[in-house]
């Protein structure tokens, strides 16, 4: 006799709750990390935003950080954070 197991999928979602990190005033003086994620594009993309914001606020710095692979986790991420003090990253093909 075959026996078929069905498995069922759905799970219980577990919810944290995370505050959301307060936003500046303005960009003026600060310093924007830019994080690419290594798809195609992405790195147009954020040159050009970098750009426009540095000469509509005047930037102090731009750091740039590229992942490895846009599908595995940035080992970089908390030494980055103590680097910038806002970050963009481009998700692009």
């Amino acid at each position: 006799m075959h026996v078929t197991t069905i498995l069922d999928p759905t799970g219980i979602p577990s919810v944290e709750s995370t505050a959301l990190a307060t936003r500046p005033r303005t960009l003026q003086g600060l310093r924007l990390g830019c994080l690419h994620n290594s798809k195609p594009g992405g790195e147009i993309l954020l040159r050009r935003t970098a750009e426009i914001l540095n000469e509509k606020f005047g930037l102090r710095e731009v750091v740039w950080r590229q992942k490895q692979l846009p599908t595995t986790p940035a080992p970089f991420l908390r030494q980055f954070a103590t680097e910038c003090d806002v970050v963009i990253a481009a998700l692009a093909n």
